[in-house]
């Protein structure tokens, strides 16, 4: 099924990602690349069959949100749907939460088979999928995720500030495609119903 997709793996371990790549050609992954240095790289992602973005939790957190940053701010409006995995040695909540605020598609804790992680890119295919863009996000859906997440309700977005929301659909074949976009902004006069 992703006999013609890359992964693209960020981390500062070299034995970690010897066993990455072992562990993606056994998923079926044609190869496996170290996340590029320069964000314009990506820009040969926008086309073509999906590649997916691994990234070691292990990393700083400016290393981390670096690699997000490249992904989700890109020019390319293709690329800023790139599925992000997080793989994780551990299962702390706070790690976690941490990830899935900075927009990951997906956290996966190791150790990982092959068939469980092939599962995992799969899901990454199936049907269509909503992304939100806000001034502090931008990501997949999560709002079935709201217990548990920091901040008050207002910081996550209860539709008093503007916020894009877009559909899109992914292909391992032929990789993103957008299908809508639509920008909400609140309302600018709050309407007083007579008592």
């Amino acid at each position: 099924m992703f006999s013609n997709s890359i992964a693209l793996v960020s981390t500062n371990d070299r034995d970690w990602f010897s066993r990455m790549r072992v562990l993606m050609r056994q998923a079926g992954l044609k190869e496996t690349r170290p996340f590029p240095k320069s964000r314009e790289s990506l820009t040969q992602f926008r086309n073509g069959p999906l590649p997916f973005v691994f990234v070691d939790a292990s990393l700083s957190a400016d290393e981390v949100r670096e690699v997000f940053a490249a992904v989700r701010t890109h020019a390319e409006l293709p690329v800023r749907f790139l599925p992000i995995i997080v793989l994780s040695r551990s299962r702390e909540a706070q790690i976690i939460l941490h990830h899935i605020e900075l927009g990951c598609d997906d956290i996966v804790t190791m150790p990982l088979t092959a068939a469980a992680l092939l599962e995992r890119l799969k899901r990454q295919v199936a049907g269509v999928r909503d992304y939100f863009q806000t001034e502090s996000y931008f990501g997949p859906d999560r709002r079935r995720h709201e217990l548990g997440r920091t901040g008050t309700r207002e910081d996550r977005g209860s539709g008093d500030h503007p916020f894009r929301h877009f559909t899109i659909e992914r292909s391992a074949q032929h990789g993103i495609s957008v299908i809508g976009s639509q920008m909400h902004r609140p309302s600018t006069e709050q309407i007083v119903l007579p008592v």
